[in-house]
C-alpha cells in the first residue's frame, strides 16, 4: 500500500498547518481576514437550511413591513455560532472583498440553488444596508451589566459610533448628532480645528479641555450668543444622560427615513447570551429594544444575537418572571431560529480541516478493513457513558481519522463545562477558542506522525492552555517537574482536566484507558496497567482525588483541601458507628424476618461484635467485615461454623475486600471536615471546592452502600454450625433467606400447631366448643402442642411458681417454638374447653364462657392477672352424673364433655337461675304466696356450685347435690309457672275472698258457700298453678249473688229513709235556706252512706238510724222556725201585727196511739170503735190548734 510511511500531516487536502483562522473574533474585519472566512466557509446540509429560513424571513420585509425582527442563532460553544453571524453580516452588506462581492463567494456553496437564489436577493440590497457588527462583552462599558438599560445603550454607542458619533461619551454623541441634524457638523468640525489646532475627531475626548473653543465654533457657525451657546452645549450633554428605549428607535427610523425607503439597519450582538447571563432586567431590556426596534421601524432595522443557550433556556431560567419573556420568543420570531448542532460542527471540521487527499482515501479505507475488529476492542467506554462513539463504519474512519468520533462530542461538553466553571475556563467564555481552532492544534501536534496514530484526549489540552487559570496551570506545570512523576503520567493530568467537569463521562480507569489510547495498533492491556500505575502516582501527590473507582483533577486549592481532608482523625469506632448505619438503615434496615404470612421475629443486629440498635428478638444476624478484630480467626469456614453453633445468630462474613475500608474512611474523613468548616467566611473557590467535596462525598456514601449491597449479597453465611447456601442477588433477600434458615432450626417445635388461630374470634370459639356433638378422640391436630402446654405447667408446678398467661405467653413465642400470640391463646384455649388447664381470675374460676375472654387474654395488661394450673383428675363415674344434671340446669340434650367448660356452663345457667328466684323470692315476700321456703332451699343448693375451686371438685360437687340441684329446677319451674302465669288469679282469689268476707253470712245458697270453702282451700296448696288455672272462674256467681242481696237492701233502706223525711219538707218550706241546709243535712249525709255502702250489713246498720235521726232533724226544724219567726216578729206593730197575724207558731203535739185505749187489749168491736173515736177526736183537737201531730 503507498501508505506505508506516509505521515498523518500528508493525508490532507490542505495543509494542517496553514492560518485558518480557527478563532473567529467579530472584530476581525480586514479583508484578508474576510477573504479567507468567505472562501474556506463550509455550507453543510443543516447550514443551509438555516440560509434557507433566515433569508426568506428578512426577504419576506422588503415587501410586507414586519416587527418580527429579532434573529436568535444559538449553539454549543465553540460551535460556529459568531463565524455563521460574521459570515451572514457579509452576506447582508454584501461585502466587496478582493473584488468580489461577498455573494459570488457561495457559489457552488449551495446544493440547492433556491437557496443561493434567496440570498443573492437579500445581498442585492447589499449598498442600502448599514450593518453593525459587534461583540457585546467588548462594547459595553465596565460594571454596565448592573444597569438596567444597559443593552439600548450599548445600542445606541454602536449606533453613534457607525455614525461618527462619540458613542463612548453620550454627550458628545448627543451634541454631535444636533448638529448633524442642522447640517452644521463639518463646519463646526472646521472652527473647532481652526480654534484648537486640533481636530474635533482627535479633541472631543478631551472636551473639557476644549469647552469654551467648542462654545466658540458653536456661536460662530450657529450664529448664537456666547450665552445660548453654553446653555446648548450643558443641556445636550447633560441631556444624554437618561436614555429611553423608545427615544432610540426613533433616531434609528429617523435615520432611515432620512436615507431613503429602502434603508435597512442591522445590529448584529455576538455573545449576547452570555453577557445577559440569568440577568432577567437585561433579558427585558432587549425584549424592549427588538420591540419597538420591530413597531417604530416596520422592517427596516433587525436584531441578530447570539448566544450559548436556545432564547427558551435562557427564559427558563427565571421562572419567578416566566411569563415577562412571553413576548421577546416573539420578537426573535422561531420561524428563524438557528441552533448550531454539534452534527454540524463535526461536518465543518471534517470538511474544512479534516477532508482527506483522494489518493491515499482508499488506503485508509483498507487500513481501516485491516483494524476494525482491534478498534472495537480498542475504542470502549463503560456502558453508561453518553454517547461515546468509535468508528462506526469506513466512512466514518475516513471522515474523522485521526480523530475518533467520541472526541467531537467530548470535546464540545468538556468546552461547555469548562466555560461554565468560573475562572477556570473565563477566557474561554469570551469566544477565544473554538471547536475548528482546538482539532487544528490537536491535529498539529501528530501531524509528522506515521499514520496508525491516534490523537489522544489531552491533546486538545493545548488549545485551551493558554487561557486558563494560573491555578489550572500551575498544576499542570508542576506536575511537570515533579521528579515522581513519568511524562504520561502529566498526559493523564491533562486528560482529567479536560473532562473534570464533564458529567456525561465517568473518569474510571476502562475509560481513562480509551481516552489515553495513541495508536490503532496500541496493547488496551498494557496502556490499562500504564494508566493505573499514573493514576497511583497521581493520587499519592495529591494532584488527583480518588472518589469509587473515578479520578478527577485537583487544583491548588482542591489539593490543600484533599490534604486537610486526608489529615482528619477518625477512631476506629467511629468507622464502625458509620458502616452500622449504613448497613442497618440503608441496605439491611429490616428489624423483624418474616418466616411466612403468619410468623414473623424481631432479630438483633450487630456488626464486628458491636450491637446496634436495641435488642428486639432471640436471634440475630451479625454482619462481619474485612476490619472486624475477628476476621481472620472466622475466615476459615470451619472456625465460622463452630461460630454459629449456638443456634442464634446468623453470621454474614462479607469477602475481603480492602475498597470498603479505603472509602468508609474517606466517607467519614470527608464528613467530619465538611461539618466543621464556616463555609461563610471562605472565599466563593474554596466554598465551591468545600460545596464539591459535599456533593462528592453523597455520591461516594452511594457509592459505599452499593459495594456494601454488593458484598452481602456475595458474603459467606453460616447458620447453625452449618454454611448457608443462598441463591439471591438481593442483599435484603440473601440476609431473609440465611435467617429464615436460622429460624426454621432455632423454633424446631413451631410445626406443633397444625391448626392455627388467625383471630381472636377462633380463640373465643375454641374456648367453648367441645360438646356431646363432637367427638371425644383426643388425637386433635394441635395435640403435640397440648402436651407441651401440658408439660409446661406440670414443671412450673412441681417448682411452686405461679404461672400467668403472659408467662405463657413468653415461654411459647420463645425458642424452641416459636408460636404466635394468638397461636398460644388458641392451644392454651383448647386445653381449657377440654378441662386439662384451669384458668382463674381474681382468686375465681374464670368463666369460660365469657365473651370478652379472648379479648381480656389478649390484652398485655390483663394477661398477668390471668394464673393458669393442670386441672386436677376428674372421676368419670361423678361426671356422667354432673353432665346430666347439667343437662337439666341448661334444659339442653348437648353439654360439654370436659369438665372445665361444663363448669362454666354450669356455673353460668345457675346464676341466671339464682337471680330468677331471688327475683321470685322479691315478689313473694309481699303476700302470702307460695314456694317460700322451697325458692330459698333451691337458692342455697345453686349456690353451693360456686364454691367449687375446680372443675374436679365443681364435678364431685355437682354429682352429690344432684337430688337437690334436680328439686331445685322443679322448684324453680314450679315457681316459674305460678309467678309468670298464676300469681294474677291468686292475688284475686285473695282480694275476692276478703271482699265477701262481710257478707257471706246473708248466703243462704249451700252451692255458693261450696264455692267459697274451694277457694280458701286453693290457697293454701303448695303448688296452687293448676287449681288456679282450672278454677280461676269459681267466686264470680257468689260475688254476683251477694251484689243482688246488696242492691235489694239498699232499695229498702232508701225507701225507708224516704218514708221517714217526706213530712219533713213541709215543716221546712217556710224556713230559709241557709238556717235549712245545715239541719238537713245529716239525714242527707245518711243517705248518701246508704248508697255508697259496699256490704249488705252497712246498709242495714244505717237504715236503723233513719227513724231516729229524723226526729231530730224534725224537731231541730220545728225549734228553727219558731226562732225565726220571732226574729220576723220584732216590736208590737199595730199595721204589721194585723197584716202578719194568720203567721202563726209551729208545734208538733205527740200523741201516743196505745194511751187512748180505754183498756190495754180490745176484744170487741165495741171495744175497736170506742178507740178510733178517741184517736179521732184527738188527732182533730190538735190539727184545729195548728199542731202537727207526731204518733207514737
Amino acid at each position: 500500500m503507498t501508505i506505508i510511511g506516509t505521515t498523518i500531516g500528508e493525508l490532507f487536502k490542505k495543509d494542517i498547518h496553514r492560518d485558518i483562522n480557527g478563532v473567529i473574533k467579530v472584530g476581525q474585519l480586514d479583508d484578508a481576514h474576510v477573504q479567507q472566512e468567505l472562501e474556506e466557509y463550509i455550507v453543510t446540509s443543516e447550514l443551509a437550511g438555516h440560509f434557507d429560513t433566515l433569508f426568506n424571513h428578512y426577504a419576506a420585509s422588503f415587501r410586507n413591513p414586519t416587527d418580527k425582527i429579532g434573529i436568535w442563532i444559538s449553539g454549543f460553544f465553540g460551535s460556529g455560532k459568531s463565524h455563521f453571524l460574521k459570515i451572514v453580516s457579509y452576506l447582508l452588506a454584501n461585502r466587496v472583498v478582493a473584488d468580489r462581492p461577498a455573494v459570488e463567494y457561495f457559489t457552488g456553496k449551495f446544493a440547492d440553488p433556491m437557496v443561493h437564489s434567496a440570498v443573492a436577493r437579500v445581498a442585492a440590497a447589499g449598498p442600502t444596508t448599514d450593518v453593525i457588527l459587534f461583540n457585546i462583552d467588548s462594547v459595553a462599558d465596565a460594571n454596565s451589566k448592573a444597569d438596567k438599560e444597559a443593552i439600548v445603550r450599548v445600542f445606541q454607542k454602536v449606533f453613534d459610533n457607525h455614525l461618527g458619533y462619540l458613542g463612548s461619551v453620550p454627550g458628545i454623541a448627543n451634541l454631535e448628532r444636533q448638529l448633524d441634524a442642522r447640517g452644521e457638523l463639518a463646519a463646526f468640525k472646521t472652527a473647532f480645528e481652526e480654534a484648537t489646532l486640533t481636530s474635533w475627531h482627535s479633541g472631543r475626548e478631551a472636551f473639557d479641555f476644549y469647552r469654551d473653543e467648542a462654545i466658540g465654533a458653536i456661536v460662530s457657525v450657529c450664529r448664537l450668543s456666547e450665552e445660548s451657546a453654553r446653555r446648548l452645549v450643558d443641556s445636550t450633554i447633560d441631556g444624554a444622560t437618561t436614555l429611553s428605549v423608545q427615544d432610540f428607535a426613533r433616531r434609528v427610523n429617523a435615520y432611515i427615513d432620512a436615507k431613503g425607503s429602502s434603508q435597512r439597519v442591522v445590529f448584529m450582538i455576538d455573545e449576547v447570551g452570555q453577557y445577559i447571563g440569568e440577568n432577567s432586567d437585561l433579558m427585558l431590556n432587549l425584549q424592549t429594544v427588538a420591540e419597538d426596534l420591530g413597531t417604530i421601524c416596520a422592517g427596516r432595522a433587525w436584531v441578530f444575537v447570539t448566544s450559548q443557550e436556545a432564547i427558551d433556556q435562557i427564559t427558563k431560567q427565571d421562572r419567578m418572571r416566566a411569563q415577562d419573556f412571553s413576548k421577546i420568543q416573539g420578537r426573535f420570531t422561531p420561524r428563524a431560529r438557528v441552533n448550531l448542532s454539534s452534527t454540524n460542527t463535526d461536518e465543518v471540521i471534517k470538511l474544512r480541516l479534516l477532508d482527506k487527499r483522494d489518493d491515499l482515501k482508499a488506503d485508509l479505507a483498507a487500513l481501516y478493513a485491516d483494524k476494525d475488529v482491534a478498534l472495537r476492542n480498542l475504542i470502549r467506554f463503560t456502558e453508561d457513558a453518553a454517547d461515546m462513539p468509535g468508528y462506526r463504519s469506513e466512512a466514518s474512519f475516513v471522515a474523522a481519522y485521526p480523530f475518533v468520533p467520541y472526541q467531537f462530542t467530548l470535546l464540545q461538553r468538556s468546552f461547555t463545562a469548562i466555560r461554565s466553571m468560573g475562572s477556570s475556563g473565563k477566557h474561554l467564555a469570551s469566544g477565544e477558542r473554538s471547536m475548528l481552532d482546538a482539532f487544528q492544534l490537536a491535529a498539529m501536534s501528530v501531524a509528522k506522525h506515521e499514520l496508525g496514530a491516534l490523537v489522544p484526549f489531552h491533546a486538545f489540552y493545548g488549545a485551551v492552555a493558554g487561557f486558563l487559570d494560573n491555578d489550572v496551570k500551575t498544576v499542570i506545570g508542576q506536575a511537570r517537574g515533579n521528579a515522581a512523576l513519568e511524562a504520561h503520567d502529566v498526559d493523564l493530568l491533562q486528560t482529567l482536566f479536560l473532562v473534570k467537569y464533564v458529567k456525561e463521562l465517568r473518569t474510571n480507569l476502562e475509560n481513562l484507558t480509551t481516552l489515553s489510547l495513541t495508536h490503532v495498533d496500541q496493547n488496551r492491556l498494557e496502556l490499562r496497567r500504564r494508566v493505573e500505575g499514573s493514576l497511583a502516582r497521581l493520587e499519592k501527590q495529591t494532584l488527583v482525588a480518588r472518589s469509587g473507582d473515578e479520578y478527577s483533577f485537583l487544583t491548588n486549592e482542591e489539593q490543600d483541601v484533599g490534604r486537610e481532608i486526608k489529615t482528619v482523625d477518625v477512631e476506629p469506632g467511629e468507622l464502625t458507628d458509620e458502616l452500622q448505619k449504613l448497613v442497618f438503615e440503608e441496605v439491611y434496615a429490616e428489624k423483624r424476618v418474616r418466616l411466612d404470612a403468619r410468623h414473623q421475629y424481631g432479630v438483633y443486629r450487630k456488626l464486628d461484635d458491636r450491637m446496634y440498635g436495641l435488642q428486639s428478638g432471640e436471634l440475630g444476624v451479625h454482619v462481619l467485615t474485612p476490619d472486624a478484630d475477628r476476621y481472620a480467626e472466622l475466615s476459615d469456614d470451619g472456625a465460622a461454623m463452630l461460630f454459629t453453633g449456638g443456634g442464634t445468630e446468623l453470621l454474614v462474613r462479607l469477602p475481603n475486600d480492602d475498597t470498603l475500608g479505603r472509602e468508609l474512611r474517606a466517607l467519614v474523613q470527608t464528613t467530619k471536615y465538611v461539618l466543621r468548616k464556616n463555609t461563610s467566611t471562605l472565599s466563593p473557590t474554596l466554598r465551591r471546592i468545600i460545596d464539591d467535596r459535599r456533593e462528592e462525598n453523597r455520591e461516594r456514601e452511594k457509592r459505599v452502600l452499593d459495594l456494601l449491597r454488593g458484598l452481602i449479597a456475595g458474603s459467606a453465611l453460616f447458620a447453625n454450625a452449618a454454611r448457608v447456601e443462598v441463591k439471591a442477588s438481593d442483599p435484603r433477600e440473601v440476609v431473609n433467606a440465611g435467617l429464615r434458615k436460622l429460624v426454621e432450626n432455632a423454633f424446631n417445635k413451631l410445626g406443633y400447631v397444625k391448626s392455627p388461630f388467625d383471630s381472636l374470634a377462633q380463640v373465643q370459639s375454641a374456648l367453648t366448643r367441645l360438646d356431646d356433638s363432637q367427638t371425644l378422640d383426643q388425637d386433635t391436630p394441635n395435640h403435640l402442642a397440648h402436651s407441651e402446654l401440658r408439660t409446661f405447667l406440670r414443671n412450673e408446678g412441681l417448682a411452686h411458681r405461679k404461672v400467668t398467661v403472659r408467662n405463657l405467653v413468653d415461654r411459647f413465642t420463645r425458642r424452641p417454638f416459636g408460636w404466635t400470640d394468638l397461636d398460644v391463646l388458641g392451644v392454651l384455649a383448647e386445653t381449657l374447653a377440654r378441662g386439662e388447664v384451669e384458668l382463674r381470675h381474681a382468686n375465681a374460676p374464670a368463666n369460660l364462657a365469657d365473651k370478652n375472654l379472648a379479648a381480656n387474654l389478649s390484652a398485655v395488661r390483663k394477661q398477668d392477672e390471668y394464673t393458669l394450673r393442670l386441672a386436677e383428675v376428674v372421676d368419670p363415674a361423678q361426671l356422667r352424673v354432673a353432665r346430666d344434671v347439667a343437662k337439666d340446669l341448661l334444659d339442653s340434650a348437648v353439654v360439654p364433655i370436659e369438665a372445665a367448660p361444663l363448669r362454666d356452663k354450669v356455673l353460668e345457667a345457675a346464676a341466671k337461675h339464682t337471680a330468677t328466684l331471688k327475683k321470685y323470692l322479691e315478689r313473694a315476700a309481699t303476700g302470702p304466696y307460695p314456694f317460700k321456703d322451697a325458692m330459698t332451699t333451691a337458692v342455697v343448693s345453686l349456690q353451693g356450685l360456686v364454691d367449687a375451686r375446680s372443675p374436679a371438685e365443681f364435678v364431685a360437687k355437682t354429682a352429690k347435690l344432684k337430688d337437690d340441684l334436680e328439686d331445685a329446677m322443679a322448684t324453680l319451674e314450679d315457681a316459674g309457672k305460678f309467678f309468670e302465669r298464676n300469681i294474677a288469679t291468686f292475688d284475686a282469689f285473695v282480694r275476692d275472698l276478703d271482699k265477701l268476707s262481710g257478707d257471706l253470712p246473708h248466703v243462704t245458697d249451700a252451692a255458693l258457700l261450696a264455692n267459697v270453702d274451694r277457694a280458701r282451700a286453693i290457697l293454701q296448696e303448695k303448688n296452687p298453678s293448676q287449681a288456679l288455672y282450672q278454677n280461676s272462674k269459681i267466686l264470680a256467681p257468689v260475688l254476683e249473688h251477694v251484689a243482688e242481696l246488696l242492691a235489694e237492701r239498699k232499695k229498702a233502706a232508701l225507701s225507708a229513709w224516704q218514708a221517714e223525711t217526706t213530712h219533713l219538707t213541709e215543716i221546712a218550706r217556710d224556713l230559709p235556706q241557709d238556717r235549712r241546709a245545715p239541719i238537713t243535712k245529716p239525714l242527707l249525709a245518711l243517705k248518701s252512706e246508704i248508697e255508697k255502702a259496699t256490704s249488705i250489713d252497712a246498709v242495714l246498720a244505717r237504715q236503723g238510724w233513719i227513724a231516729e235521726r229524723a226526729r231530730g232533724v224534725e224537731g231541730a226544724l220545728i225549734d228553727a222556725y219558731n226562732t225565726w219567726l220571732q226574729e220576723q216578729a220584732g216590736p208590737k206593730d199595730t199595721k204589721r201585727d194585723e197584716v202578719e197575724s194568720d203567721i202563726k207558731p209551729k208545734t208538733i203535739r205527740k200523741v201516743r196511739v196505745a194511751h187512748l185505749a180505754k183498756k190495754p187489749l180490745l176484744e170487741t168491736a165495741e171495744d175497736v170503735e170506742a178507740y178510733l173515736a178517741a184517736l179521732r177526736a184527738e188527732l182533730l183537737t190538735a190539727i184545729n190548734s195548728g199542731d202537727h201531730i207526731r204518733l207514737e
